[in-house]
């Protein structure tokens, strides 16, 4: 996923590919894609707990000593189901028409998705411009009107906002097109994985340099997905980089820094 290949099929490439390989200690090819589907669909509930799991420990272990706050900032990516918006957006969209300007239009419905144990509010925020339709869907545990809920809480994110778009957009997060349940919060875990893997590049490697606060995209652009030559014999395997590659001081600063740990 960091690399770019969002879906199964595209496994059929780099598991043929050396430098592949030798990351997993194999030489030979990797798990094909049909194998990987199989691994996906076990997937259970105590599977995606010990993920996240997996996820939490490594943040709280970032810290020195506990810190006096945490402020946890929650954030879903809607797979498009909320027809009940329908009235909110039609609105919108009709007086978008009229007047050829931005519109807002702000309400609320009650929801219960099938996993859902009971029903929730959701905020609706419906802005039509020229380039599309652009809704969104928040469900808050807080009481107030949907527009001083939105404006001044959920849109006062800043770079916050831009790292959350990061996931879906550069990692795929929104692949979720597995029929049995479980695989589709799994293939989830597996984007967030990525994208603590890209971050701690940023953190540990790319600090101070050009690339500290690149996305995702640009970091596989420039730094990961690099063309080289891979020699293998039965004693060792080479990788051999173009001399010419612009951002090689990088490389090896990103190389060195996860050597130290």
């Amino acid at each position: 996923m960091c690399l770019g290949y969002e879906d199964l099929n595209d496994q059929d490439h780099p598991r043929r590919d050396w430098a592949w390989q030798t990351a997993a200690e194999r030489d030979e090819p990797l798990a094909s894609s049909p194998t990987l589907c199989r691994w996906e669909n076990r997937a259970d509930r105590p599977a995606a707990w010990r993920v996240q799991e997996l996820l939490v420990e490594p943040f709280i272990g970032l810290f020195a000593q506990a810190p006096a706050e945490w402020v946890l900032d929650f954030d879903s990516t809607d797979d498009r189901v909320l027809a009940l918006a329908q009235p909110w957006l039609a609105q919108a969209q009709t007086q978008h028409e009229s007047s050829r300007e931005k519109q807002r239009v702000f309400g609320a419905v009650r929801y219960a998705a099938q996993s859902w144990d009971r029903s929730r509010r959701v905020l609706v925020k419906a802005e039509p411009t020229d380039q599309g339709s652009h809704p969104r869907f928040v469900v808050p545990n807080l009481e107030g009107e949907a527009q001083a809920l939105y404006d001044p809480g959920y849109c006062a994110r800043g770079e916050l906002e831009n790292r959350i778009k990061e996931q879906p957009l550069g990692l795929f997060s929104d692949r979720t097109r597995c029929h049995d349940w479980w695989a589709n919060p799994f293939r989830l875990l597996l984007s967030s994985c990525a994208y603590v893997l890209l971050e701690t590049v940023r953190r540990l490697g790319l600090a101070g340099t050009e690339l500290a606060r690149a996305q995702a995209g640009t970091i596989r652009l420039k730094l990961l997905k690099i063309g080289a030559v891979v020699l293998r014999n039965t004693r060792r395997v080479r990788l051999l980089l173009s001399s010419s590659y612009p951002y090689q001081h990088i490389f090896a600063q990103v190389a060195q820094a996860f050597h130290t740990g």
